[in-house]
């Protein structure tokens, strides 16, 4: 299951009107044009409203295509596990894209956990966020010490084989029903009051009797 992004969001559609520059890169880019293709890859290295709007009007180019992030410690398998990926997906005559991105700090990993469709992991601590932030979690293992998420249903343990992590994946991007049901409304972990309650505690504690 894929969140919609249309062709371009209104206030992009204001600003398209004012920057018609732009709309006719991306109309040279979808006829093939490597320059504009150059172009608009300057403008959304530039930031601003002008690359949102470029990409805005980039995504429906893609014919939906997937984004998948890789994350791990050094010497973790990743650029393998990429390279494998990718060979795949061009061996079934379809076409990839990589770009590499520099280890993030911990607020901004999960911005980037909040904003995916879907999070594979073995990390018990990642299993935990995806459950609190609303994601839904194929966790690949056999058996987890946070077995909250998965009783809650915010989480599901497929194991380790590459045909169950397929069909665990493949069930959660084709079927609205079991993705909606991941996307809990209650936080096994707490309310998210922990901290202020030990911070009451521990002044009713140092208080004077």
């Amino acid at each position: 299951m894929q969140r919609e992004y249309p062709l371009a969001r209104a206030s992009s559609i204001e600003f398209m009107r004012k920057n018609s520059d732009i709309a006719k890169l991306l109309e040279d880019f979808s006829e093939g044009s490597v320059v504009a293709a150059a172009r608009l890859i300057t403008i959304i290295e530039n930031g601003g409203p002008r690359a949102e709007a470029a990409m805005d009007g980039i995504f429906p180019l893609t014919r939906g295509a997937y984004r998948i992030g890789f994350t791990g410690p050094p010497g973790a398998g990743k650029s393998s596990l990429i390279y494998h990926l990718a060979r795949v997906i061009r061996d079934s005559g379809r076409t990839v894209g990589i770009i590499a991105v520099d280890p993030v700090d911990y607020l901004t990993f999960l911005l980037l956990e909040k904003c995916a469709d879907l999070i594979l992991t073995d990390s018990g601590g990642v299993q935990e966020e995806a459950c609190i932030l609303g994601v839904p979690c194929v966790t690949l293992r056999d058996n987890t010490e946070r077995p909250e998420a998965v009783e809650a249903g915010a989480a599901r343990l497929v194991g380790v084989s590459t045909e169950a992590i397929v069909e665990g994946v493949s069930t959660l991007l084709t079927d609205p029903a079991e993705y909606a049901a991941c996307q809990i409304d209650r936080n096994p972990y707490g309310d998210g009051r922990a901290a202020e309650r030990i911070v009451d505690l521990m002044l009713r504690m140092l208080r004077p009797q």
